[in-house]
């Protein structure tokens, strides 16, 4: 064999293995990737959940469970002050299941997510409170408007709020 031949003989042996670690490499980075979207999920629930814990830590304070138990009944008969708890507590809960819905269409949360979370809003904003309060504070953006009406318009599809935590209305 000639030196040409063995440098082309060569040559094609080392195209192929440089194919196959080609290859190799592509299912590697496949798996890399499939494992940090899944871990990417892990993450994006847990810290979704932590966060509505917190919430309902903050919504179990007497101070804060009373005024958001007379809002939910009448926004706008609330003092000032109680109508700026209630709407940071309902705000802080709003945001945080539309942001678990935004989550939820990009892959992070269970598609589940997206029902229950849109239940949760019709629950919480559709109160007679809830809503005085989201049709003040609905004006503010035309998705804010847009959730307004989903809100009343699917307000006697979905349970009462007490009715689902009926400890709510009368624990201390």
């Amino acid at each position: 064999m000639d030196h040409q031949s063995l440098a082309q003989l060569l040559g094609n042996y080392g195209e192929f293995f440089g194919g196959v670690v080609v290859v190799i490499s592509v299912v590697y980075l496949a798996l890399q990737l499939k494992t940090a979207n899944v871990q990417a999920q892990a993450s994006a629930q847990i810290a979704w959940i932590q966060g509505l814990n917190e919430i309902w830590d903050r919504w179990g304070k007497p101070e804060v469970r009373d005024a958001l138990r007379r809002g939910f009944s009448d926004f706008n008969s609330l003092s000032d002050n109680d109508q700026v708890v209630f709407q940071m507590q309902v705000g802080s809960l709003v945001n945080h299941l539309l942001t678990a819905q935004d989550l939820a269409q990009q892959g992070l949360l269970p598609p589940s997510y997206t029902k229950t979370t849109s239940d949760m809003l019709i629950q919480v904003l559709g109160t007679k409170g809830g809503l005085q309060y989201w049709e003040a504070d609905s004006k503010a953006t035309p998705e804010g408007e847009a959730l307004f009406d989903e809100v009343r318009n699917r307000a006697s599809e979905v349970q009462h709020w007490d009715a689902l935590f009926p400890w709510w209305k009368n624990s201390d």
